[in-house]
């Protein structure tokens, strides 16, 4: 990522002329120094630069330096307002953006709210009679199975074993991604993530009505045409998905 500089031209003096403002594409204001050749050449700023100060928001389109009699030489350098906005003499950042991105957490069929009291014993069974390549083992497991039919725990490893026997290993669970960027002109801080967290920004209120928990990822920065783009984003997954022992 380059870092944004912008260096003060102090050899060189301000013409009168210096100051003017194009409308283009976007906001084009133009400053003009007259100094002395080495100077003039020394303070050329290359395009893309990122201004500071009374500069701050705009970018280098161009410098020229124009030679004259005497040593002398004239720099002008063309800034360009960084996002193409604000009106003269006022760069301003681009508005956040924000949404919600579903995705399929898709858990083992085994962690379905259908399964609640399926014991660490009748689960073996289920997974012999599911899994074993021995096919008279496996229908041993699955005799077990059936030959206990009538009570809860056993009915639902019944109706587990069936699904697994057919392939269905996972099912449908939604959860969110959400996300939130922000630009500025600074250098804004960063996270890794890695810990549950209430979410902020536009957004958070929709999150807390949905009755999610939200794990916090890493953010990601970027440097474009004069700003800094912060993405924040978080994992939003039914309530007591993420064990806050492994994310406290």
């Amino acid at each position: 990522m380059s870092t944004p500089t912008y260096t003060q031209v102090n050899a060189l003096i301000e013409l009168p002329e210096s100051g003017g403002i194009e409308a283009a594409e976007s906001w084009k204001l133009t400053k003009v120094y007259k100094g002395k050749l080495a100077d003039a050449i020394a303070g050329i700023l290359p395009k893309g630069t990122a201004g500071s100060g009374s500069l701050t928001g705009y970018i280098v389109d161009r410098s020229t330096v124009r030679p004259e009699r005497g040593g002398l030489a004239v720099l002008t350098i063309v800034w360009t307002a960084a996002d193409g906005g604000g009106g003269p003499g006022e760069p301003s950042l681009p508005a956040d953006e924000f949404g919600l991105r579903p995705f399929d957490m898709g858990p083992n069929v085994e962690k379905n709210s259908a399964f609640p009291d399926i014991t660490a014993a009748i689960y073996n069974h289920v997974k012999q009679a599911s899994f074993l390549a021995d096919a008279e083992a496996a229908q041993e497991a699955w005799d077990l199975l059936t030959a206990n039919a009538g009570s809860a725990p056993w009915d639902q490893g019944i109706v587990l074993a069936d699904f697994l026997r057919k392939g269905v290993t996972n099912y449908y669970r939604a959860a969110f991604e959400y996300f939130w960027v922000l630009y500025s002109w600074d250098e804004p801080t960063v996270t890794a993530g890695g810990y549950l967290e209430v979410p902020g920004g536009p957004l958070a209120g929709a999150i807390f009505g949905l009755g999610l928990s939200s794990l916090r990822q890493a953010d990601a920065l970027d440097y474009r045409g004069g700003n800094y783009i912060l993405t924040r984003s978080w994992k939003c997954a039914p309530d007591g998905h993420w064990d806050s022992v492994l994310y406290p």
